[in-house]
């Protein structure tokens, strides 16, 4: 495979620990490219282990420690807060770097997203669930004609609360808007399966731990309208639900069509067992059938996609995947400030129950209720 001659991971929270994880996982030895680590305000334990036992290839350095650049085959692994990828990239571009990988979401304002498109360089953003065995078989389903999704439903949740409260990924004082945590997930999977998307609807709950009040930083719902050419060019829904204070970890997706079937995935909810699962159903034929994934790596899948794809040869520069995600998303926490407040967990629990599907918060709400009854 193509591989950059070196990396720059630029960050060192638990997003540049993944990372640099799943490099030397791709390649072994001394076929590691030499990593060089920016360090950041936030240090995961993790990067300083993974150096002491790779101290030939991965080296910590400062912003100032970067030579200009001349070597065409080196890659900028963007890992810091979302508030700060203009500036980092912006100081790397002015040392000659022209390849750029960022994680989610790009920027996450409209003057930003502009400035990063006027730019000559080689960027995309990092997708690692469109790189998991279960959504590319769902999108193998898809495209074979058995499957013409008309709805799909996401739901990614987590227990956020410590994280927030130590102020991870903050902008100063300022946590990141609930829209741009996991829903940018959500967002590209759902391009992914029904094609583009419009913002239909969009909203935003705070997060309170003890007495500290995170504004549009606790659940999250989005609506989106789609067209293109995985469904068939029919016009689509989705709807998104995200909550941080959750106390079940929760990745998956529902997509139905108009016939009956439905199809969910559910994706790993930790790094210690890689398993995904499909679900295949036609409940008007009482028909079932289950796929599983193991070892399904899409951290380590993704980077060596992303990596292999940078430097082959008929790549020209260009801005690539996940800007019309980072535009989505933009939309979206522009209108969640206009939307009036909802209880986004109550909301979601009436969809699930409308649509038949089973999530373990409904199971705990459910027997919670059947114990405050009897």
């Amino acid at each position: 495979m193509n591989k950059p001659d070196s990396i720059i991971i630029v960050g060192s929270g638990k997003a540049a620990f993944l990372h640099l994880d799943a490099y030397t996982r791709i390649w072994q030895g001394d076929n590691l490219p030499e990593i060089s680590i920016v360090m950041g305000d936030r240090k995961d334990e993790g990067i300083e282990k993974i150096a002491q036992v790779h101290n030939s290839r991965v080296m910590i350095k400062s912003i100032e420690q970067l030579r200009e650049s001349s070597d065409k085959k080196l890659l900028v692994d963007v890992c810091t807060p979302t508030s700060t990828h203009r500036k980092v990239i912006d100081q790397m571009y002015n040392l000659g770097y022209r390849h750029f990988l960022v994680e989610k979401p790009l920027v996450i304002t409209g003057d930003d997203l502009m400035w990063i498109a006027s730019l000559r360089i080689n960027l995309t953003v990092m997708q690692n669930y469109l790189f998991s065995s279960a959504t590319q078989r769902t999108l193998e389903i898809i495209r074979s004609g058995q499957f013409c999704p008309q709805k799909m439903f996401s739901f990614f949740c987590k227990n956020r609360s410590d994280d927030s409260f130590q102020g991870r990924g903050f902008n100063g004082v300022h946590p990141p808007h609930v829209l741009t945590v996991e829903f940018p997930h959500q967002i590209y999977l759902a391009s992914a399966f029904l094609g583009s998307a419009d913002v239909v609807f969009s909203a935003a709950q705070s997060m309170k731990v003890g007495t500290v009040e995170f504004s549009n930083h606790g659940a999250g719902h989005l609506s989106l309208e789609h067209i293109g050419t995985e469904s068939g060019g029919r016009l689509s829904q989705s709807f998104h639900y995200s909550c941080l204070y959750s106390k079940e970890c929760i990745r998956k997706l529902v997509l139905m069509d108009a016939g009956g079937q439905t199809l969910s995935l559910d994706f790993p909810i930790t790094s210690g067992i890689l398993t995904s699962h499909i679900n295949f159903t036609h409940f008007k034929k009482d028909n079932f059938h289950h796929e599983s994934f193991d070892n399904d790596d899409m951290m380590k899948k993704s980077l060596e996609y992303y990596c292999s794809s940078f430097f082959a040869e008929d790549n020209p520069l260009k801005i690539a995947g996940g800007v019309e995600n980072a535009a989505t998303v933009i939309r979206a926490m522009a209108q969640s400030e206009n939307s009036q407040m909802m209880d986004v967990c109550h909301h979601c629990r009436e969809v699930t129950s409308r649509f038949a599907i089973n999530l373990p918060c409904n199971n705990l709400i459910r027997h919670s209720n059947e114990i405050s009854q009897s």
